[in-house]
């Protein structure tokens, strides 16, 4: 917990944004450090059913959005957490694109 602004420290992050706190300056995400995490989570949902990975994966998506929180008012968190979603689903449909591609499933 980060006491100065009573959030959870490093969870929640995304573009900049931690929490609520839109004028926090956070390192750029790399690449690298997002393939190191993936590649973390890809034998953890192998050979699971796809229902599974979903749900999982839709857990996950709302526990992140939950932890983006502007304490005290509901209005801007709501605004907030729909506007991290949407940014969020139009880099995973960027990345299908990307990952259909190299997988040689491209439609």
């Amino acid at each position: 917990m980060d006491p100065a602004r009573n959030t959870p420290d490093a969870i929640g992050c995304t573009g900049g944004r931690a929490r609520g706190d839109e004028s926090l300056t956070r390192q750029p995400v790399t690449a690298a450090e997002v393939a190191d995490l993936v590649n973390e989570i890809k034998p953890i949902l192998a050979g699971r059913r796809a229902e599974v990975q979903g749900a999982a994966l839709a857990d996950l998506l709302a526990i992140w959005l939950a932890g983006h929180v502007i304490f005290g008012d509901a209005e801007k968190t709501r605004k907030m957490r729909a506007t991290l979603l949407a940014e969020h689903c139009a880099a995973v449909r960027q990345l299908t694109d990307l990952n259909a591609h190299i997988m040689g499933t491209a439609a």
